[in-house]
């Protein structure tokens, strides 16, 4: 037993040791504290840029970015690692200086595994104008005040629809980007019961209230902000006004009628007339209707409030961010910034097949709008950028609060939407519990 007890704890010291010897071969984190307006950047030397591009627009796109930046920057060069990001390399020092990650990890690669760079210091040693980025685009990629990610595309929520039929009930004309989510409200009312006794039935509209852009459009759609309060650390759902939950219990109380395809516990019948759509869902959506032979388009997602005043449109991203042991942090982070300049934008997604660009000034350029689908021309594009630079907000909930909180929510809300649809609870009652799971949940954490 004894021997079996010393075996094991000259295992732990070697162990110990050899982690120890790796930890102390990774290079020390970068200090950018002195990193402001009055600092001048060394754009120089080699990076590398960590960018899985095994598809052909990540691969033309990368080439692309690449050579323009390379062309603003003269003395640098990039050297592209096209394999995926990890955790795992994060932490052990095998990541490139620049790598990609979805928004959703933001908190997790810079505080929980202490692995990004702050860039905020940057755009003012730059000389960066960031008036023409996205508000909500920017604002996800900050965390606890600091800039930790640059997004390489804008995605918003919006809607597809069956054009034909509401030519068919003479509704369409009632659609437009300004529209307002009484006006849906009304639409799906009127179109679920002209059909209900049809055989071929329709209802409303998909609006998936267990996915975070959606039911974030609607805690904010009356109450703005004030329901996620990080310097209190505090969630509010059951406010004096009812204001967070008030669209969202009017959206529950039309899909309890059969309006509506809540995303859980659904009690519609048919098809949906109007269907949620992203930018990358486009081509597969676009297709079905070609199929089906209808008449189709697409509008932004309603605004809230009377006449529809209350807009915010719960956007989101993939990007990249700086690794903080890189060994040339000017020239990394120059590179991740390019993604926020009108030239930097138009060489990564003035590609065929690209995203919605994140600046204003290529909101009317034709590489994000299928232009190959020549029959798609006279679309309603204008719908993923309708009032982005205004009403564009953060999206995901773990951009907003530390996961953990986050994945509280995430969790629950799936579970809420279903027993509220069963009839098992009230949403006030589903929500004041949630409430105080996650502020005693907050209320534990030190990091945020």
């Amino acid at each position: 037993m004894k021997k079996i007890v010393k075996r094991a704890i000259v295992l732990l010291i070697v162990t110990l040791t050899l982690l120890g010897m790796v930890a102390c071969g990774q290079p020390p984190i970068v200090d950018v504290d002195h990193v402001n307006a009055d600092y001048e950047p060394d754009v120089s030397g080699n990076i590398t840029w960590t960018f899985d591009t095994s598809n052909a627009f990540a691969k033309r796109a990368a080439t692309s970015f690449i050579k323009a930046f390379e062309s603003a920057y003269p003395n640098a060069s990039v050297e592209l690692d096209s394999s995926g990001t990890s955790a795992a390399r994060v932490t052990g020092g095998t990541i490139g200086d620049v790598f990609w990650f979805p928004e959703t990890q933001i908190y997790e690669y810079a505080i929980t595994n202490n692995g990004l760079m702050p860039l905020e210091g940057y755009v003012a040693a730059l000389g960066l104008d960031l008036s023409d980025v996205y508000m909500g685009i920017y604002e996800l990629g900050k965390v606890d005040g600091h800039l930790f990610y640059v997004s390489r595309d804008y995605n918003s929520i919006c809607f597809s629809y069956n054009k034909s039929k509401l030519k068919e009930l003479n509704l369409d004309t009632q659609v437009s980007n300004d529209w307002s989510w009484d006006t849906l409200r009304s639409i799906a009312k009127t179109v679920t019961e002209a059909t209900a006794n049809d055989s071929e039935k329709y209802y409303g509209a998909n609006i998936d209230l267990t996915y975070s852009p959606v039911y974030v459009t609607f805690f904010e759609s009356s109450a703005g902000g004030t329901w996620c309060d990080t310097e209190e650390k505090k969630i509010t759902f059951n406010d004096e006004n009812g204001s967070t939950l008030r669209a969202l219990q009017e959206c529950i109380d039309d899909a309890l009628a059969g309006y509506i395809n809540p995303g859980a516990g659904s009690l519609t019948e048919g098809t949906p007339v109007f269907k949620y759509l992203i930018h990358p869902n486009v081509l597969t959506q676009g297709k079905d209707y070609d199929s089906a032979g209808l008449e189709w388009d697409m509008v932004a997602f309603p605004g809230f409030g009377e006449n529809g005043q209350n807009r915010g449109f719960g956007c989101g991203s993939s990007g990249f961010g700086v690794y903080n042991r890189t060994q040339n942090p000017d020239t990394a982070a120059a590179f991740a910034l390019y993604f926020y300049t009108e030239e930097g934008q138009l060489a990564y997604n003035g590609q065929p097949g690209a995203s919605v660009p994140v600046v204003g000034a290529l909101k009317d350029s034709d590489s994000w709008r299928y232009p190959d689908e020549t029959e798609w021309k006279d679309k309603n594009w204008d719908a993923f950028v309708y009032e982005a630079q205004t009403a564009s907000i953060v999206g995901q909930v773990v951009c907003r609060m530390p996961y953990e909180v986050a994945e509280v929510i995430n969790n629950e809300m799936t579970l809420i939407i279903n027993k509220v649809m069963k009839g098992t609870t009230s949403i006030d009652d589903a929500f004041k519990a949630l409430e105080t799971k996650c502020n005693e949940l907050w209320s534990t954490l030190v990091d945020y």
